[in-house]
């Protein structure tokens, strides 16, 4: 139309990231020691704020743990956002809104018991070798090698309670349950 004269004013358009405050944590996990390496699993990844319709795949992760103590941290190392058609999004996300925090393994110490067996002896003559049974170990040799012993050194005719006892060398993998033996001195 002549009779008017047209303006036009182009509007901004902007496509902004996505803002959500999302926490992707890496694997916490933790077992019993048993000599093998406790590995990061990517399945045990947590991730919180994820909004409806996305969710995280392909994550990597690094982490491994053996012996008590040896708590390792686990990190995530990559990730992918994907949307709910399988599409990849990681890059519609601001980064500034993504917190990726480290994870962690624990190995616990395996129970050991000893049972230190039951003994006696004649009245004047010498002790006799003590034995006992260790159930429980990974290794045979993590405790050394484990001895059998009389504590105190009463000679005197009579039952002595809870004086046969283990000599064993300390290991952190364990902790090690000594069920105590008896010792009888007979007439």
């Amino acid at each position: 139309n002549k009779n008017y004269t047209v303006n036009v004013k182009y509007g901004d358009f902007e496509i902004k990231k996505i803002e959500a405050e999302i926490v992707i944590t890496g694997p916490v996990d933790s077992k019993t020691y048993d000599g093998t390496e406790l590995t990061a699993d990517p399945e045990k990844v947590t991730v919180e704020g994820l909004p409806e319709g996305y969710e995280v795949v392909e994550v990597e992760v690094t982490g491994t743990a053996t012996e008590v103590g040896d708590e390792g941290t686990t990190e995530v190392t990559s990730y992918k956002i994907v949307d709910e058609n399988g599409n990849d999004v990681t890059d519609q996300f601001d980064d500034d809104t993504i917190e990726v925090k480290p994870g962690k393994l624990t190995i616990n110490p395996a129970e050991v018991t000893i049972v230190v067996y039951d003994s006696s002896k004649v009245y004047g003559t010498d002790d006799p070798a003590f034995e006992g049974t260790v159930t429980g170990l990974v290794n045979e040799k993590d405790l050394g090698d484990v001895t059998y012993v009389r504590n105190g050194d009463e000679e005197s005719v009579g039952t002595y309670l809870d004086v046969l006892d283990a000599n064993y060398k300390e290991n952190k993998n364990y902790t090690v349950n000594v069920k105590y033996g008896d010792f009888e001195i007979k007439k």
